[in-house]
């Protein structure tokens, strides 16, 4: 090798520029995603039902979603969860399913399910690795207590990070809020008759 390169040193610098030029063009060109892009074969439909009770929202919404979504195309599992005012139901797909056609498929079914007057729209989301957050952050502040930390926090850091080009969203996780609790006398509230 050493011969080669003494006999042919145009040869050898050639090719180290040749490694500098493409190792420069890989380095700029590379992305910077946490995880490699992939289809996972999940979707979330969130349908909200104000001032409903999370038995009501179960027998009026969830279990029409489930039905009528369910018999789509591809389906395997379906899992759903009723609160109050909001439903979730997730619907996980086999593999090998286009998810393109999936989509149109649960809007076309979403069409036929007859959901209550106040219950809103159901929205679908495709369960994708750009949901996941990118940065996971925690915040201290020397001489502030817990609740002046979750204060300038939620007024000084979620909005001064939410102004940065290419952030989406900012969460806050642990922040604690003030709260009053009232607790009535009921031997007060009686009338006397």
């Amino acid at each position: 090798m050493s011969k080669f390169s003494v006999k042919k040193p145009y040869t050898v610098f050639v090719a180290v520029v040749i490694c500098l030029i493409l190792g420069v063009v890989s380095f700029t060109r590379m992305s910077t995603d946490l995880l490699p892009e992939f289809s996972l074969p999940y979707v979330v439909v969130v349908t909200t039902y104000p001032g409903a009770s999370p038995d009501k929202v179960e027998s009026t919404v969830t279990e029409p979603l489930e039905s009528g979504l369910g018999t789509v195309n591809g389906v395997e599992n379906v899992t759903s969860t009723s609160n109050e005012n909001y439903c979730t139901v997730m619907l996980e797909f086999a593999e090998e399913t286009n998810m393109d056609s999936a989509m149109v498929k649960l809007s076309n079914a979403l069409d036929l399910i007859t959901l209550p007057d106040g219950a809103g729209k159901p929205m679908i989301m495709e369960v994708s690795m750009d949901m996941m957050p990118v940065i996971y952050a925690s915040v201290d502040y020397e001489g502030k207590d817990i609740y002046e930390l979750s204060d300038f926090v939620e007024n000084t850091v979620v909005p001064t990070m939410e102004r940065q080009n290419g952030v989406a969203s900012v969460n806050t996780t642990g922040a604690i809020e003030k709260t009053v609790e009232i607790r009535l006398n009921q031997e007060k509230n009686r009338c006397s008759e």
